[in-house]
């Protein structure tokens, strides 16, 4: 024991260089024996808190760090440790599993996520599947990290298509000044898709999306008409806005109707 936070530091070479993070000797003791018996990692640090941790890595060759850390702690030290030059592979066990420190510590970098009180042939399962290059997790977790990332990115696409293509209720078109008539009529309103001056194109579906539009029809209403999603709905909005070079549905239902 180095000091009170009981940095241990043990001699020799080997390919996966580990230290242990946890402030109760119980769990240490628990990853040092399973780890012993896996063969192919070396326990050449033990610490009890994520300060010294942070220190240890500075100075000393570590390949992995196992943390037994609540779930707010895991993921500071996780996102610490991956913004070193030289970062270190990263497994946690946490003492509960909530999704959200599911994702979150996965997000931060981190190579497996495992309860305290996994069994010890399922950390070894996990322990050699991360030697293999996998994830050190049993199966049921990696199958919710896919199920979580697949609903992130979903929800994501949604909030995106949502704030670019954003319902704004249709008001009465403001009169139209001499200038701004003169400007559009520049560009050409036809019904089959002929090009505006700057050469982009109203497709047939899209030229149907804006006369609802200008009706002040929202997307849900306007899928509905169309029998397509409100999704799809937006994305044709989108690129109506860009080609009219209108900054929302507003400004688009002041130009003049695309109908013949």
């Amino acid at each position: 024991m180095a000091d009170r936070d009981n940095l241990h530091q043990l001699s020799g070479e080997h390919p996966c260089q580990v230290m242990i993070v946890d402030e109760q000797d119980v769990f240490r003791r628990k990853i040092r024996d399973i780890l012993h018996g896996i063969g192919g990692f070396q326990v050449v640090a033990e610490t009890t808190s994520c300060r010294m941790a942070l220190e240890i890595v500075t100075r000393v060759q570590i390949n992995l760090v196992i943390a037994g850390l609540a779930d707010d702690e895991g993921i500071k030290l996780t996102t610490r440790l991956k913004q070193l030059s030289m970062p270190p592979h990263v497994i946690i066990f946490s003492p509960t599993m909530s999704d959200s420190a599911l994702m979150q510590v996965i997000l931060a970098g981190a190579d497996g996520y495992l309860m305290k009180d996994t069994p010890p042939r399922d950390i070894i399962r996990a322990f050699k599947n991360f030697e293999h290059g996998g994830p050190a997790m049993q199966p049921s977790v990696t199958t919710n990290v896919m199920r979580l990332l697949v609903e992130r990115c979903k929800t994501t696409e949604e909030h995106l298509t949502c704030v670019l293509t954003r319902d704004i209720p249709s008001i009465d078109p403001m009169p139209v000044s001499s200038t701004s008539a003169s400007a559009m009529s520049s560009l050409s309103f036809p019904g089959n898709g002929t090009a505006f001056s700057n050469g982009s194109h109203l497709s047939p579906q899209e030229e149907k999306v804006f006369a609802l539009l200008r009706q002040g029809q929202r997307n849900k209403q306007i899928a509905a008409q169309l029998a397509i999603s409100h999704y799809t709905v937006g994305k044709h909005v989108q690129n109506i806005l860009r080609k009219l070079g209108a900054a929302n549905r507003t400004q688009a239902a002041a130009y003049p109707s695309f109908e013949g």
